[in-house]
């Protein structure tokens, strides 16, 4: 039996079920499908981010940061300790990796792969997801892979007709693809990586992670991730999640908890 890849409902992420509900209430769908997929938080990213760059561990899920990382990556951080997602997501990445490592592998290869893994439950022709979010933890890496994965979920998207949104550092390989994104998948450039000037150059939709409401500069913060989902504006996301002892991000986490600041994905911001 062939192995497939796996996904992660929406409804068990706090953030991902309230964008979810978000999800229905603006398109009317009762009851949405929602999935995630993810890879390894950091390894995927060492050729594109800069400011976030964590890695756990894949089998103690020990904590390191890249040279020039300023804050913890939310992702990794819950790869450290749950073993079920660095699990799941060491799995994803190894199928794919294998895939790629046959002569000819190409961007229908991975989508269909992709496709194919979709859980069972999902007929194609009769039932099939609402709304998937691709990379809660990875990225589209700085590769030829990257470049053929990331074309290949715009390729899944236009084929299943399925609503895709993400977020992604490799600016320069979105620059190259983008001709080939479908309207129902929505990409945000995330700051803070090696490829900003691009996002600045050719005035893409991108999201800042602040460490306070006073840095929004006018626009908006998102509490859940329905500015991702939809839309062609740019948005803040406030800092979250464990942070080094005593850093910027750190002093700034413990600010927004003792001024009563709704920054945790478990909330709804004020």
């Amino acid at each position: 039996m062939t192995e497939l890849l796996k996904y992660q409902s929406m409804r068990d992420n706090a953030k991902l079920r309230e964008t979810l509900l978000e999800f229905a209430r603006i398109t009317g769908i009762d009851n949405p499908v929602g999935l995630a997929f993810s890879l390894p938080s950091g390894y995927m990213c060492g050729k594109v981010a800069k400011e976030c760059l964590t890695y756990a561990h894949p089998k103690t899920g020990k904590i390191t940061r890249g040279k020039d990382a300023e804050f913890y990556c939310f992702s990794a951080i819950s790869e450290s300790y749950s073993g079920h997602a660095r699990r799941a997501r060491w799995h994803n990445w190894e199928l794919l990796e294998k895939l790629w490592s046959y002569a000819g592998t190409d961007y229908i290869d991975i989508a269909n792969f992709i496709i194919e893994s979709l859980p069972k439950r999902y007929n194609m022709d009769i039932c099939k997801p609402d709304l998937i979010r691709v990379h809660v933890g990875g990225e589209y890496p700085g590769t030829k892979f990257g470049r053929e994965y990331m074309r290949a979920w715009f390729y899944v998207a236009r084929v299943t007709g399925i609503h895709v949104y993400s977020y992604t550092k490799n600016v320069e390989t979105y620059l190259d693809v983008r001709d080939e994104q479908p309207a129902n998948f929505n990409m945000t450039m995330s700051r803070g990586g090696l490829y900003d000037h691009l996002i600045d150059r050719y005035r893409l939709k991108h999201a800042n992670v602040i460490f306070h409401p006073n840095m929004a500069n006018g626009m908006p913060i998102d509490h859940n991730d329905i500015n991702a989902v939809f839309g062609d504006h740019s948005f803040n996301l406030l800092l979250h999640g464990t942070q080094p002892a005593g850093s910027d991000a750190g002093k700034a986490i413990k600010r927004m908890a003792r001024e009563n600041i709704n920054f945790s994905y478990s909330k709804v911001g004020k």
